[in-house]
């Protein structure tokens, strides 16, 4: 793993990780795991914009109106699809993947 760190526009530092994910066939258990975004359902995606995003769990469930535990659930199950345990980790996968967060504004 690679890990880099950057100064954004107002100074602070951001950090990124280049985490190489290169066989996604199994899970640490042995599960088989996906290898792309379309096994996701549309309401998992956008959970997932939405973590890449940023957003908290708080956050997500406030924008699509849905209870944190759901969006907990939710989480769980692409944890499961992609053969992931983090946030990061799913996170990481998605970017892989193709999948753009849309951005958003940094309060001030």
């Amino acid at each position: 793993m690679r890990l880099r760190f950057f100064c954004d526009h107002t100074g602070k530092s951001v950090f990124f990780a280049f985490i190489p994910i290169n066989d996604l066939d199994a899970t640490i258990d042995g599960g088989l795991t996906m290898k792309t975004l379309s096994d996701l359902t549309s309401r998992e995606l956008e959970i997932l914009r939405l973590v890449l995003a940023g957003s908290t769990n708080k956050a997500i469930a406030a924008e699509i109106f849905i209870s944190k535990k759901t969006v907990e659930f939710h989480l769980n199950n692409i944890y499961t699809k992609i053969g992931v345990r983090t946030r990061l980790m799913a996170g990481v996968w998605a970017l892989q993947q193709g999948l753009l967060a849309e951005t958003r504004e940094v309060p001030s």
